[in-house]
């Protein structure tokens, strides 16, 4: 992980991916905004290395392809969480 986060190609591929995010994305408050991608860049941190090996990505190169779409795919699990309220929460817990 800590390798991975070292590499220039790593953040250009963080930097593509929430620039995509951004435009692809409803419009979001500041917090929202910068809580998701804090998300996505730590979930592709984390995340990256093993989902590459699952999936049999042996040549590191793909690997940051790998990690800028593990930070979509966190970034909107997150937007998702940001956006549940009370009622939302107690409906999942109670399994309705």
């Amino acid at each position: 992980m800590l390798a991975l986060i070292k590499t220039v190609e790593f953040w250009i591929a963080m930097l593509v991916a929430a620039v995509l995010k951004a435009r692809a994305s409803p419009p979001q408050s500041r917090k929202g905004a910068v809580s998701s991608i804090f998300a996505g860049v730590g979930a592709a941190a984390i995340f990256t290395g093993p989902i590459a090996a699952y999936i049999g990505v042996a040549d590191p190169e793909f690997s940051y392809a790998v990690a800028a779409l593990v930070f979509l795919t966190a970034e909107h699990v997150a937007r998702a969480i940001l956006s549940l309220t009370l009622a939302d929460i107690i409906k999942i817990y109670r399994g309705k």
